[in-house]
């Protein structure tokens, strides 16, 4: 066999060990649903669990407010919220849940523990949509309370639809981020 065709042979079969190779990681099933991440369009809420769906399907659905806030430009949310009106108090927002980039998400039901409240300060300019999170610190409890806000400009609870508005995250932890926002009617 001549050098030529000896380098050619292997680069041959080179080619078809990396393609069965990607033909075999491809086929592969996504272990990442279990770890609780979705491969949802990123502008689009996370699917709920089963428990929550049925629970959720039981009760009549309130209006509700998703938003996504981005580190630099608007690709894949660095962190997400979405929110239901609390029919009791309409300057008020209950969160349903919060999900970051990296696969963190707390759901809040509703049922072990209140969901937290935001309150909506309308007056403000641009309307104001405020609470207080409890996030990791380093003292000897591990945790820390600090107030967090969500501006919304444009913002008009009289026209819910499709229509995204520009918003902005105010907080230490999640930092400052640039976002949008988009209410969805019952």
């Amino acid at each position: 066999m001549t050098r030529f065709a000896s380098i050619a042979l292997s680069l041959f079969t080179a080619l078809l060990i990396s393609a069965g190779l990607y033909v075999y990681l491809d086929a592969t099933p996504d272990l990442s649903a279990s770890s609780g991440r979705t491969h949802a369009p990123p502008d689009a809420p996370a699917p709920a669990s089963p428990a929550l769906r049925t629970a959720a399907a039981a009760a009549p659905a309130a209006p509700t407010l998703y938003c996504q806030f981005y580190v630099f430009v608007e690709s894949q949310p660095f962190v997400a919220f979405l929110f239901e009106l609390d029919r009791g108090e309409p300057a008020a927002f209950a969160q349903i849940y919060v999900a970051k980039a990296n696969g963190e998400r707390s759901d809040y039901d509703g049922q072990g523990a209140p969901r937290p409240r935001w309150t909506l300060d309308r007056t403000a300019e641009p309307a104001r949509l405020a609470s207080k999170v409890t996030v990791p610190a380093a003292n000897q409890t591990g945790t820390a309370v600090e107030d967090i806000a969500i501006e919304l400009y444009g913002f008009d609870p009289a026209a819910p639809g499709q229509r995204w508005f520009e918003a902005s995250l105010k907080s230490v932890y999640y930092q400052n981020l640039p976002g949008k926002c988009r209410l969805a009617s019952a």
